[in-house]
């Protein structure tokens, strides 16, 4: 459909849901490193920035909310908290931080755009794609230079105060144990695996909006950089979704290209890596074997110790306690695990529930949504990282076309249905 034949209403409307979608994802992928400093707790810098103008958008009127994703919401959230007061009456102690960052992170799923469109996603999609591509070509810049014999250096740090940096996180580790080379993270991003997921995601976009082959090409390179397994997950598992869509062509091209990439890759030092990666997982204390094996084996016997902790929990904060006092560094919380450990077996049925409508159901014809959705419950610790955890709702639950939306007005009603618009000439994304 020509823009010439859409009503001007429409095209409006259409800019302003791609402007304040865009405006969020940037946002969000550019300040991931930057915090508040509020003492000990460190507040990403998007958090209050994205909250606060959230609001003034469903007071204007930008913004909706979506009735059922509201309810599951209100009522996953409620539970949580029913448990939480229990475990303080209990006499245990709990992370009111955790509750308060979950509260405010996941209310963001149960927001929707009433000028959303096919065409608006699509703008929204490549405009992801650009940003990655550029991403992606400082990592391999940055990769490059070290074997030109220039060290790595953190830049972000350089200019940054260090009470402005997020902390606790590998910005930048050697490719292998000893190595003097290390992993590009893309500057701006927290980890190399976070780069890694990011970019996997772009591959996996690019196929379904057939976009130039050369952008496949670094960000190919860029996910070899960050030697991560986050997006080779994420691609892996988009190919194979996109071979059984309308995208098959497309992703056998890609697949044609991979293997001449793979193949010259094999010729390089970081062939040798990527075997050790793939054994990696049966390795303790190794990174595959710490996001996908030791947590479980720490967390679960705790969760099965007795009825009462695997039905309610032991409270919000506990996973984290519990992986430190077995001195176990390097371990991470996944979802499944921190949920089933802190809210209990009910809690968690009530989050997944939520999950499921908000992120799960709208957005399953998404080639990239199945690889999003097994990086946030089982390869990162994504439950309580905004950045993680806000990406995924922006992709897989902003990113619709508006259905029926309520409009906030004055803090009281909703109510406004919101017109469907389509692009009949769109491709599958």
């Amino acid at each position: 459909m020509s823009t010439a034949t859409i009503p001007y209403e429409v095209r409006a409307a259409e800019e302003g849901a791609f402007r304040l979608t865009a405006a969020a994802l940037v946002l969000l992928l550019v300040t991931q490193r930057l915090v508040l400093p509020t003492g000990g707790a460190q507040i990403p810098f998007a958090l209050p920035v994205i909250a606060v103008a959230a609001l003034i958008c469903l007071r204007r009127g930008r913004l909706g909310l979506d009735r059922q994703r509201l309810r599951y919401y209100s009522l996953s959230m409620v539970i949580l908290l029913a448990l939480s007061l229990w475990h303080i009456g209990s006499g245990r102690e709990v992370s009111l931080a955790s509750i308060g960052l979950l509260l405010v992170t996941y209310a963001t799923a149960t927001l929707t755009i009433p000028g959303m469109s096919e065409r608006s996603i699509r703008r929204v999609l490549r405009l992801y794609v650009n940003l990655m591509v550029g991403a992606g070509a400082i990592a391999v810049g940055q990769f490059a230079l070290q074997y030109l014999g220039i060290q790595s250096r953190d830049w972000l740090a350089s200019v940054v105060p260090p009470a402005f940096l997020l902390s606790g996180y590998n910005t930048g580790d050697p490719i292998s144990y000893g190595a003097d080379i290390i992993r590009s993270n893309g500057v701006l991003f927290v980890e190399p695996s976070f780069l890694s997921l990011f970019v996997g995601v772009a591959f996996v976009v690019c196929i379904n909006l057939r976009a130039p082959g050369w952008k496949l090409i670094i960000l190919g390179l860029a996910v070899a950089t960050t030697v991560a397994g986050n997006g080779v997950v994420v691609i892996i598992i988009g190919l194979a979704t996109s071979l059984l869509g309308r995208q098959r062509r497309n992703a056998v091209r890609v697949l044609i290209l991979g293997g001449i990439v793979f193949l010259a890759a094999s010729l390089t030092p970081l062939a040798g890596l990527v075997v050790q990666r793939v054994d990696e997982i049966a390795d303790p204390g190794s990174s595959s074997s710490q996001r996908l094996v030791e947590p479980y084996d720490i967390l679960m016997p705790t969760v099965i110790s007795d009825a009462a902790t695997f039905l309610f929990g032991q409270g919000a904060g506990v996973a984290d306690d519990i992986i430190a006092a077995t001195g176990a560094s390097g371990v991470l919380a996944p979802v499944l695990a921190k949920l089933l450990v802190e809210y209990g077996a009910i809690g968690t049925a009530g989050f997944l529930l939520f999950i499921f409508h908000s992120l799960g159901a709208p957005s399953v014809r998404r080639p990239w949504a199945a690889g999003i959705l097994v990086a946030y419950f089982f390869v990162n610790a994504a439950l309580l990282q905004y950045t993680l955890a806000t990406f995924a709702i922006i992709l897989l639950g902003l990113l619709r076309p508006a259905a029926q939306t309520m409009r906030f007005e004055a803090g009281v009603g909703f109510l406004r249905g919101a017109h469907r618009h389509r692009n009949a000439a769109g491709g599958n994304l």
